[in-house]
């Protein structure tokens, strides 16, 4: 048998490519028979991932009568909201191949688009580059073999998450429980930018650090629910792509995607994705609740994706 090929894409093009380095022992070996049988340990790991640029919206200015009431708001900064799938195995296989060990790198693809949800265009997006929205898939996976040992053991390994959390406004100051997460799903904010633009306009007044949206989330006042339309605020676990002030396509560098898979792949391995619907204790790792409200596994690497 042929050694492995990259796996096909299937979301949007055009894209670009990451290629992982020449490394020895990666160059394929021809024909479709080989002269070596298992059994081998084959392990692989991949990574795709889903990602809409946010604003952060911060205060600007207001007028009061007592008519009428206006304000005005300004964008502080954008960040990446991102929703995460990623897989492990080591598998035991009785194949034959051309090669008794094999080992080739991920390689990723991100593929843009120019317009965000609400089907604003901001110009051209550049190649290799996130622009407003789009997704970044594993094209060749992480792929080692070798023959299999004694101590070997199968394994499969999943993860579904996000890099942040829907907290109730104003959470710490009604119940009490530091940004604890309220059981909205992150799906539903992942094209909606209103949880995000509330998520800290009252930065800088004498509620910092609350997460205000609705007028009655306020001390001692009625607590919101979540629903569709709601504005609802959002609590991060590590924001990634963050560019200062209004967002342009002039901001992105291919940088950016290397930084940010890499980072994305560390949440992976640490468990520090977020389920989707996440409820109660999100942020404190020695009190009940954190570990059913994250996602990850220790066995994935982001040492294993290569961008040269």
């Amino acid at each position: 048998m042929a050694n492995p090929v990259p796996i096909t894409p299937v979301l949007l093009t055009p894209g670009q490519y990451y290629a992982a380095s020449a490394t020895s022992g990666m160059q394929p070996a021809s024909g479709d028979s080989g002269s070596y049988s298992g059994p081998f340990m084959i392990e692989e790991q991949s990574l795709n991932y889903n990602y809409c640029r946010v604003p952060e919206a911060l205060y600007g200015s207001a007028t009061y009568s007592l008519s009428s009431y206006a304000q005005t708001m300004t964008v502080g900064q954008t960040l990446l909201a991102l929703q995460c799938y990623a897989d492990y195995t080591i598998r035991k296989s009785y194949e034959t191949f051309d090669t008794e060990k094999w080992q080739q790198n991920q390689r990723f693809k991100v593929m843009s688009v120019s317009a965000d949800p609400y089907g604003n265009q901001y110009g051209s997006v550049s190649a290799g580059t996130f622009g407003p929205a789009g997704g970044v898939v594993t094209t060749q996976k992480y792929y080692a073999r070798r023959p299999w040992k004694d101590t070997d053991v199968e394994v499969t390994r999943t993860a579904h998450g996000f890099n942040f959390f829907m907290s109730d406004a104003l959470a710490p100051y009604i119940m009490q429980v530091p940004h604890a997460a309220n059981g909205g799903s992150q799906v539903y904010a992942m094209n909606n930018y209103e949880p995000f633009a509330t998520h800290s306009w009252l930065r800088g007044t004498s509620l910092d650090g609350a997460r205000g949206t609705w007028a009655t989330n306020l001390p001692g006042g009625p607590q919101g629910t979540l629903h569709p339309g709601a504005a609802h605020a959002v609590w991060d676990m590590g924001w990634l792509g963050q560019k200062i002030g209004p967002w342009m396509p002039s901001q992105d560098n291919t940088t950016d995607v290397y930084i940010v898979t890499d980072a994305l792949g560390t949440m992976v391995r640490d468990s520090k994705l977020v389920r989707d619907g996440a409820a109660g204790n999100v942020l404190s790792p020695h009190l009940n609740g954190y570990k059913e409200n994250h996602e990850g596994f220790a066995e994935y690497s982001p040492d294993r994706h290569t961008w040269t």
